[in-house]
Parts: C-alpha cells; structure tokens; sequence
C-alpha cells in the first residue's frame, strides 16, 4: 500500500514544480501587461469635473530644469541598481558554479549571463547620465527651443525601446518556464535549474524597466507641456 501511495505522489511531485511555473508565467504575462500599457507621452489628456478635457499647464525653464534633473537623478540611480544586481547575479553564478551539483550548474549560466549584462548597462548608464545632463543644461539656457526637439526626439525611441524590451523579457520569462517544467517532467535538474534563473532574472529586469518606462513617460510629458518663450 505504501509503495503504491509513493508512485502516485512521485508525478504529483514532479508536476507541482511544473504547476508553480505555469503560474509565474502567467504573472509574467500580468507585469509585461501593465508595462505595454503604461501610460506614455500621448495618453489621454486630463478631465475636469464635467469631463472635458483640461490643458495642462505650460512648463517654464525653471521647472524644466528641475524635471531634466529629476529624470537623470533617476537614470543615475537606477545605474547602480543594475551595477549592484549585476554584481550579485555575476556572484551568484560563480558561486553556483563552484558547488559542482547538475542543477545550480545548470542556474549558473543565466546568473553570470544577466550578471554582465545588467553591470555593463549599469555601468554605461552611471556614467553618462551626469555629463548628458549637464550638456542638456547648457542647451537650456541657451537655446530652449532646441532642448524641447532634441530630447521628444530622444525620448520618442526611448519609450519604443522600453516596449519592446518588455517583449523580450516576457518572452525569456516564458522559456524559463517552459525549461523548468521540462526539466522536472524530464528528470534533468541542470535545465530545471536554468529555466528558474532565467525566469527569475527575467522578472526581475521587467519590474527594473517597469519604473524607468514610467519615468521615461512622466520626463516626457514635462517636454510636450514645455513652452520655451516662458521664462
């Protein structure tokens, strides 16, 4: 009796791995959802209390000023987010490595492939993100005019680019999920363990390029509502 309670419970062990990954994936779908339709630059304008649409107000250079500064602040900081994720994923992995069992060397090659992916952005974004500011300060005091074109330009295909990484990382979080389950089905713990870090590393990008989309619209915004005869 006991022996034929375990070889019922050994598949239904297998399969509640597979299960729990089925349900990350469609939480994937879920975030990949509100990144893709995350408000951009054009959504619909303001409403008042009698539903017609409200103009908003005109930004100033000072207050362009401030909004320029606020948005690199945020690039900045999120340039050491992804230096100190990359750094941790990068350690992770070699750690993983190093401990020689079939599924954290299978975890290992995701972990060390993001870790450098992830630093070397960061790494990029850290450090360009103070000059690029100071030279669009410039530009500002200037020739404001030609701040409010070059930057819409800019940010025309940053808001693009965010959407379509949000595809590609739906699309690595889905083949985590698809690896993870079959290396349970099939009793391979290294593509187990492949398919959970990249569903893992994948996730945790999207939730990352969520809030710099979110920030790339509101930075945006401010540029469209930007009237440069206002002093």
């Amino acid at each position: 009796m006991s022996a034929l309670a375990s070889s019922l419970s050994a598949p239904a062990r297998r399969a509640a791995p597979a299960g729990r990954w089925a349900a990350t994936s469609a939480a994937a779908v879920v975030v990949a959802a509100a990144v893709l339709t995350a408000p951009d630059a054009r959504a619909e304008p303001a409403r008042g209390s009698e539903g017609e649409a409200v103009e908003p107000a005109p930004t100033a250079r000072p207050w362009m000023r401030l909004e320029l500064d606020e948005y690199f602040a945020g690039e900045r900081a999120e340039g050491s987010v992804f230096m100190g994720l990359g750094a941790s994923s990068m350690f992770g992995g070699g750690v993983a490595y190093a401990q020689g069992a079939e599924w954290s060397r299978g975890a290992s090659a995701p972990l060390l492939a993001f870790g450098v992916v992830h630093f070397a952005v960061g790494a990029v974004v850290w450090a360009r993100s103070n000059d690029q500011a100071a030279r669009l300060r410039a530009i500002l005091r200037r020739n404001p005019a030609r701040l409010r074109d070059l930057e819409l330009a800019r940010m025309d295909r940053v808001n693009r680019q965010f959407r379509w990484l949000a595809l590609v990382e739906i699309g690595l979080a889905a083949a985590g999920a698809g690896l993870a389950s079959y290396g349970v089905v099939a009793d391979k713990p290294g593509w187990t363990g492949a398919g959970v870090a990249l569903g893992v590393e994948s996730l945790v990008t999207l939730g990352l390029d969520y809030f710099a989309a979110r920030r790339a619209a509101d930075y945006t915004r401010a540029l469209e509502t930007f009237d440069p005869a206002l002093r």
